[in-house]
């Protein structure tokens, strides 16, 4: 039997997941392939945060809005309990010249229309009476939210497939095939698929991808280290990133050395997840003893009460860094029906609402000839 879709995607991660369900609810033939198991990689080793404080000014920011928005009534939508909990997200801030990059973060943010405020003293222990008294304030965005990232991901798995798309784990992409300038399927150790559009949501091996075809994509993969403890007692309700996560996200030009940037939360059966590095070492998911050390630390120096809870284990993924900063999505002209969905970096949690919506109207609406750069302002306000 010959293989035919309207839109073949390649890769089964958040990006992925949810570019099949808005594809698939416009009524395309969708068939997802995924080299492993859906979810397996960056979707399912991150702690789930929708932040708007850790986004650059302009699209990112933008982007993270319109998908906050929408993360408000998506488990109606999905009809699946993905463990959205708008608690609010601070940024912490240790000594003087984090307390003037706080003031400045917080400006900005108001300037943007994010609901933000810089506290300090009694105002910090109102929100958070947990953290040690020793910060010199925090950043704090009641808008900001934390879902469960496999269950999202799994939610819009299982809605896209409700709406007939075909979910194929285990299933390797091993090329795409062209033809007189567009995009006529993908060829599979499975068999063929005839399509007349495929979307590259393949994260960290996005570039290996569309490199035979000529398509550079500056996205590079980036290990993140978590760990998680057993349950315990309420300590935490607001999610809590560090001045260093910010400048980290902010600043995408960054080396080759490690970076420890606490990134921390309280599930709801009361599991703490703490990050977390960011660190280029290839391929390498193995987690390090060192690292594991230092982020305990930092943990521990901001949260002291985590000091009488036991550490169940830890974990790692590779984020598709951009070096732009930004994720990258572009309907290419050459050639014709590719349409790129990557560099996310670790916000596809925060951007896979947007994001597959985006990708639905790019598909729908035929070649536009952007190239490949971060989404532009014609990206960004399309019917989505």
């Amino acid at each position: 039997m010959k293989k035919i879709a309207d839109v073949v995607i390649v890769g089964g991660g958040l990006i992925g997941c949810a570019s099949a369900y808005y594809l698939a609810r416009r009524g395309m033939g969708v068939v997802l392939l995924e080299r492993g198991q859906v979810g397996e990689g960056a979707s399912g080793a991150c702690e789930g945060f929708i932040s708007l404080q850790s986004k650059r000014p302009g699209r990112p920011l933008e982007m993270a809005r319109r998908s906050a928005e929408m993360y408000a009534g998506l488990s109606a939508e999905l009809d699946a309990d993905i463990e959205y909990d708008a608690w609010g997200g601070l940024t912490v801030l240790e000594g003087e010249d984090e307390l003037r990059e706080g003031a400045a973060l917080a400006e900005r943010l108001q300037g943007a229309g994010v609901e933000a405020e810089l506290l300090q003293g009694r105002d910090v222990r109102q929100i958070a009476p947990a953290l040690t008294e020793r910060l010199a304030g925090v950043v704090y965005c009641p808008s900001e939210a934390r879902v469960d990232p496999l269950r999202l991901l799994f939610a819009f798995a299982d809605a896209a497939r409700r709406h007939g798309a075909d979910i194929r784990p285990g299933v390797a992409v091993e090329g795409i095939l062209c033809e007189g300038g567009r995009v006529t399927g993908v060829r599979t150790a499975c068999g063929t698929w005839s399509c007349g559009c495929v979307v590259n949501a393949a994260g960290a091996w996005a570039p290996q991808l569309v490199a035979p075809l000529g398509v550079h994509l500056p996205i590079r993969p980036r290990r993140g280290q978590v760990i998680v403890t057993e349950r315990a007692p309420e300590l935490l309700r607001p999610f809590l990133l560090s001045a260093s996560y910010i400048s980290a996200k902010l600043t995408p030009a960054v080396g080759s050395g490690r970076i420890i940037a606490a990134a921390i939360a309280q599930t709801r059966t009361g599991n703490f997840l703490i990050g977390g590095t960011r660190e280029f070492v290839g391929e390498d998911v193995n987690n390090s003893p060192e690292a594991l050390r230092e982020i305990m630390a930092h943990a521990l120096r901001l949260l002291p009460g985590l000091g009488g809870v036991s550490l169940v284990r830890a974990f790692a993924g590779l984020r598709p860094h951009s070096d732009s900063g930004e994720p990258i999505l572009s309907r290419l002209s050459a050639p014709d029906g590719l349409i790129l969905a990557a560099g996310h970096g670790g916000d596809g949690v925060a951007l896979a609402p947007v994001t597959g919506r985006i990708v639905a109207s790019l598909v729908s609406q035929g070649s536009c000839g952007m190239p490949v750069s971060p989404c532009d302002n014609h990206a960004t306000e399309m019917q989505i």
